[in-house]
């Protein structure tokens, strides 16, 4: 059995949202788990607990770590990166210096759309697509409930009456439990087109609930699902919903926009980030009824989940795979970057082209001494 490293985010040891890479990988490997809080200011430190192991497979999720930091307490075989979609975005895309951290991982997108932007950057990269296991569906729900679990302040109450008001909602339960440092902010906090839209609503609220089957049964009361964010990553909450047949209505913004067809499957909004509600037109009323767009979503997971039981033995292949970047393509892009600071000088580029072909080179080298062996 070999030897992992995984590095993950705090947040998700309580959301659990990394449980089912750990499981899979667990299959095959001694697994090591270290987490820290991108937030706050990284203390490298606590690793030299692991001073001097050595491990087959060093494992990145979400988190992007100072690379040459990690290489001072722990040394690796492999090398493979999962990012996120919203944390990719968060960070302004590559203008980030820290990607030239990862050149040499072979990197694992949940998005498409994230999969595309690492290729044309020159990264070596997989997409794979996740779905949960569907569940058994005890009720469809009331149409016009809708259930919402509220993560971010950005997409809130205002979102919501904006979005939804062509839907003729009568009753929505807030999950009041948001993201860290997010606050959920009462409908009476809003204009008064939120203030009189929810006098006209039935409303309930829940907090962090004990088990997920209590969030379930709460959800299942509803027919229609908000989903809480304007980015994602991998999606595992409106995923979960569209699992247990809901009517999503979401951003149209990845990775939901990945996973819904607007109309047959999930509904979806224009996201707007210069209107304080965020959204820039309500949804319309659908062609579909709600239920038909919830048998559509829960077979949209049926399906996937199907390809995904079978695909994601891909993985642990890819876990053992050398990185194989487009060198050059990298070499242009961190020129475009400037993640060695080379702007302004013709010499440093000139020096960095130089250090990419070298690298090259001695790929291309060490692949004809193996084919000769």
């Amino acid at each position: 059995m070999g030897k992992l490293l995984f590095i993950g985010h705090t947040y998700h040891q309580k959301t659990k949202s990394s449980l089912f890479l750990l499981e899979l990988v667990r299959k095959d490997y001694q697994i090591t788990e270290f987490y820290i809080d991108p937030t706050m200011l990284l203390d490298y430190e606590r690793m030299a607990d692991l001073q001097g192991e050595s491990f087959d497979v060093l494992v990145v999720w979400q988190v992007m770590p100072v690379i040459s930091e990690i290489r001072k307490y722990v040394s690796w075989s492999h090398a493979v990166f999962f990012p996120m979609y919203d944390h990719y975005a968060a960070l302004g895309g590559f203008s980030a210096k820290i990607w030239r951290d990862y050149q040499d991982f072979v990197i694992i997108s949940f998005s498409r759309t994230l999969y595309g932007d690492l290729c044309r950057c020159g990264f070596d990269a997989r997409y794979i697509q996740y779905f949960p296991q569907p569940s058994e569906i005890s009720s469809w729900g009331e149409e016009k409930s809708l259930f919402f679990w509220q993560r971010q302040t950005i997409l809130n109450f205002a979102t919501l009456q904006k979005a939804v008001q062509n839907l003729e909602i009568s009753k929505v339960h807030l999950h009041n439990a948001p993201d860290p440092y997010n606050k959920v902010l009462p409908p009476s906090a809003f204009d008064k087109d939120v203030i009189e839209f929810f006098k006209g609503v039935i409303y309930s609220e829940s907090r962090w609930f004990e088990s997920k089957e209590q969030l379930y049964q709460v959800l299942e009361q509803s027919s229609l699902y908000m989903a809480p964010r304007n980015l994602e990553g991998i999606g595992m909450s409106f995923l979960e919903a569209m699992a247990h047949g809901r009517c999503v209505i979401a951003p149209d913004m990845p990775t939901m926009s990945e996973y819904i067809t607007d109309g047959v499957n999930g509904l979806l909004y224009p996201w707007d980030v210069s209107s304080d509600n965020h959204c820039a037109t309500p949804v319309p009323p659908p062609v579909n009824s709600v239920r038909t767009m919830q048998e559509n979503a829960y077979e949209t997971v049926c399906k996937g989940y199907e390809r995904w039981s079978k695909e994601k033995y891909d993985i642990l292949e890819w876990l053992k795979q050398e990185a194989r970047p487009n060198i050059m393509k990298l070499c242009r892009r961190s020129i475009r970057y400037d993640w060695y600071n080379t702007s302004g000088s013709r010499m440093a580029v000139l020096k960095h082209y130089i250090k990419c072909l070298r690298r090259l080179l001695s790929r291309k080298l060490c692949d004809f001494q193996k084919k000769k062996a």
